[in-house]
């Protein structure tokens, strides 16, 4: 019975699930000297043109990659630099942005305990997401 149940929850849990609306990160903060890590994320997006009755021939859907690498420089001090880009479907891949983060730990993490760390960052636009129609300028933008 009790496997029944776990089923029923399951199906009841993936039946009733949505599209994420947003991506986020969850940035560890143990820093550690000449460590490096080179991670990739990649992802669908849909509906980023509308296809509508005026723009029939929108290009909604677009991959996008991001490649980022970081290394600890000391054991206080980590710098990141991560690449963006885009790939709308069935055009070829373009370079879309480019970050550069550093993190700054206040507090080591001992055992399970607690750690502090402050993060400063720099993105900047590359291409200005060309499938999107949009004649802006690149754009600027500071994150922390």
């Amino acid at each position: 019975m009790l496997a029944v149940s776990a089923v029923a929850a399951a199906g009841l849990t993936l039946a009733n699930t949505k599209p994420v609306l947003a991506e986020f990160e969850i940035q560890e903060a143990d820093i550690e000297k000449g460590e490096v890590e080179l991670e990739y994320r990649g992802a669908y997006h849909w509906g980023v043109p509308k296809a509508t009755d005026e723009n029939e021939n929108a290009n909604d859907l677009v991959q996008s990659h991001e490649l980022e690498l970081q290394m600890g420089i000391n054991d206080w001090f980590l710098i990141q630099v991560t690449s963006g880009f885009d790939q709308p479907l069935g055009e070829n891949l373009q370079a879309s942005s480019v970050e550069i983060e550093t993190e700054f730990a206040m507090i080591k993490r001992e055992g399970d305990g607690v750690a502090l760390s402050f993060q400063l960052g720099y993105g900047q636009a590359i291409n200005n997401h060309k499938h999107l129609n949009d004649a802006a300028p690149n754009d600027f933008g500071f994150r922390s």
